[in-house]
């Protein structure tokens, strides 16, 4: 039984009083009364504050309430602390909820000491919470050893949770051993999740036995993501029956991802339906991924038709990108109109990838502007890698300019491929040094193959030198084939072996 007092703080009786109170009144005048608390105020925190200022230690509490109450008792108090209004210090860590970011934490923290408060672990705790990378919530922690303060298995699982690497994570694990806590489950998961092969994933499934604790689902589940192979997705399958665990949809759904053919994946949806799961449309979509014709993309969207799923927009666009011609392309197209699913530039993206000839592709630009999309540098890329003639890609480049986009070396690059004489291929490598851009050694192989003759050929290797780039395998590769005598293609050869 709870009662306010005259400031309008909620005060707890004792534990007798309680009971007293449930044989007096039922259960539902206490939600009555309180009808924005927890329905079980039994549950109610109880932590005691002791004021700093020149009063008398307080015996108020906070019960349990709705996060959006949360929030809305957070600016409250921080109102009446901006306002100068004496309140403890749970109040001012209820504030650390509208903080945003760490340096707002800071500067609160300084409100709190300037008050004459002294922060506890939980301030710390929320202030760490609130910091972006290790390095701040490294500092947090010295900011405890300052105050004297012992961190919790809160604390290090909050800095568990900031670090970049495995090594960092298993750093935080010593600290924790250190300090004489009791590691749980959730440290170890969050170990395993820090980790970036197979081989760290078993070196935590190690220490959560020497710590005589059983692995959960979520242990294995992440386990599975750090898999690098079909076979040990597997493994990680067995590992959960034989801890007697129930894999649920998301386990089988990690095992799909790491499928590489149709076979292995068709293999993972009898497993669920084996287990009485009811597949979604992510496990369809996954399947269709590793469809390896249209035809087996089209028998999954069949699937899912009889399952009574509703198929999105992605799963068309997965479905489009299975298609083998333009025609099958905009089939999909079609479907997705007939399901009143409005298409994204990706799909005309995908579509445009899909033509098969110049008219084709410059008829998907034009869908897009009808449905009122703005083309951006990709699509004209692919525009330009679908023109047969250097004209046609030069129309694509002018057409570029008119959108005010700047174009890349993947743009020059198309264009340099459709070049159809030595003088167009350099007129094109000129206005990557008009645009500002630094030609690659893809963009120099790329000219070297347009070459006429040898002379030509070994230009293009002076200006490979000259940017200062190391020429590779199939930049020789390509300079042998320009080469018409035998005493050319030994110097070839020699090279070749003074850049290895």
């Amino acid at each position: 039984m709870q009662k306010s007092d005259d400031d309008g703080w909620t005060v707890v009786k004792s534990r007798r009083e309680k009971r007293e109170s449930r044989r007096e009144k039922p259960r539902k005048d206490v939600y009555r009364q309180h009808p924005r608390e927890s329905r079980k105020p039994r549950q109610v925190k109880t932590e005691q504050q002791n004021l700093v200022h020149r009063s008398k230690p307080s015996l108020r509490y906070y019960p349990r309430v709705n996060r959006s109450d949360k929030i809305e008792r957070a600016r409250e108090f921080r109102h009446q602390i901006l306002a100068g209004k004496l309140l403890d210090l749970s109040a001012y860590n209820t504030v650390f909820r509208l903080m945003s970011d760490y340096d707002s934490s800071l500067n609160w923290l300084e409100r709190i000491e300037s008050d004459r408060l002294e922060p506890s672990i939980i301030t710390f705790n929320s202030i760490m919470n609130k910091a972006r990378t290790w390095d701040q919530a490294s500092e947090v922690l010295e900011m405890m050893k300052q105050h004297q303060l012992r961190p919790n298995l809160v604390t290090f699982g909050t800095l568990m949770n900031k670090a970049r690497t495995w090594n960092q994570a298993s750093g935080v694990l010593e600290m924790i051993i250190q300090h004489q806590l009791k590691p749980n489950m959730i440290t170890f998961n969050t170990i395993m999740n820090k980790a970036k092969t197979w081989n760290q994933g078993l070196q935590v499934l190690e220490m959560i036995k020497q710590h005589h604790l059983k692995p959960d689902l979520v242990t294995f589940s992440t386990l599975m993501n750090k898999t690098e192979t079909w076979g040990q997705a597997s493994e990680v399958l067995e590992m959960i029956k034989q801890h007697r665990l129930k894999p649920n949809l998301v386990t089988f759904g990690t095992l799909m991802k790491k499928t590489k053919t149709r076979n292995q994946g068709s293999e993972v949806l009898e497993m669920i339906k084996q287990h009485h799961l009811k597949p979604n449309l992510i496990t369809f979509i996954e399947l269709m991924n590793k469809a390896e014709t249209w035809k087996q993309a089209s028998e999954v969207l069949e699937m899912i038709k009889q399952h009574h799923l509703k198929p999105n927009l992605i799963t068309f666009g997965t479905l489009m990108n299975k298609a083998e011609t333009w025609k099958q392309a905009s089939e999909v197209l079609e479907m997705i109109k007939q399901h009143h699913l409005k298409p994204n530039l990706v799909t005309f993206g995908t579509l445009m990838n899909k033509a098969e000839t110049w008219g084709q592709a410059s008829e998907a630009l034009v869908m897009i502007k009808q449905h009122h999309l703005k083309p951006n540098l990709i699509t004209f890329n692919s525009l330009t890698d679908k023109a047969e003639t250097w004209d046609q890609a030069s129309e694509v480049l002018e057409v570029i300019e008119q959108h005010h986009l700047k174009p890349d070396l993947i743009t020059f690059g198309t264009l340099m491929n459709k070049a159809e004489t030595w003088n167009q291929s350099f007129e094109a490598l000129e206005m990557i040094k008009q645009h500002h851009l630094k030609p690659d050694l893809i963009t120099f192989s790329t000219l070297m193959k347009k070459a006429h003759t040898w002379k030509q050929a070994l230009r293009v290797l002076k200006m490979i030198e000259q940017h200062k780039i190391k020429p590779n395998l199939i930049t020789f590769k390509v300079l042998r084939k320009k080469a018409t005598t035998s005493g050319q293609k030994d110097y070839v050869t020699q090279l070749e072996r003074r850049y290895r």
